[in-house]
């Protein structure tokens, strides 16, 4: 038996419902901002969304990763993810895979996500930095001056 894939079902069943809601609160907030529900090109976003989720209402430790999803016919895609993490049980959670047609929440053990090859994880916390100061300059209020 391949240990990287013990997980008790119950904390599975957290994992994938915390996907799903965080699924939903980005399709919303897509929707609020720029007027559409089309995931592609914001699974950076919404995998640092899902992340903070995954560490904050769960015991499972999340990390944003990003690499390369390889489709069925060879063609690769940069993308991001996030990569959870249980005593020996590791699994990868993917918000945004319906821009590759495929299900829009997945959650998978990490062997059997071949599909996804990760990156450099420094080049990961670069990015999110840059993401995370982005979203805070866009949200800063506004000062009038007289």
């Amino acid at each position: 038996m391949n240990s990287t894939c013990v997980a008790a079902p119950d904390s599975l069943q957290m994992l994938w419902e915390i996907a799903s809601s965080a699924r939903h609160i980005h399709l919303v907030l897509l929707q609020d901002a720029l007027g559409k529900t089309e995931t592609q090109g914001s699974c950076l976003y919404a995998s640092a969304h899902l992340a903070s989720m995954v560490n904050r209402f769960s015991t499972w430790h999340a990390k944003v990763r990003a690499g390369t999803w390889r489709s069925a016919d060879g063609r690769e895609h940069g993308h991001y993810w996030v990569q959870a993490q249980l005593h020996e049980a590791q699994f990868m959670l993917d918000i945004t895979a319906d821009q590759f047609g495929l299900p829009e929440v997945l959650v998978l053990p990490l062997p059997a996500a071949l599909a996804w090859q990760a990156d450099d994880s420094i080049c990961v916390d670069e990015h999110l930095a840059e993401a995370q100061i982005e979203v805070l300059r866009d949200k800063a209020p506004s000062v009038a001056r007289t």
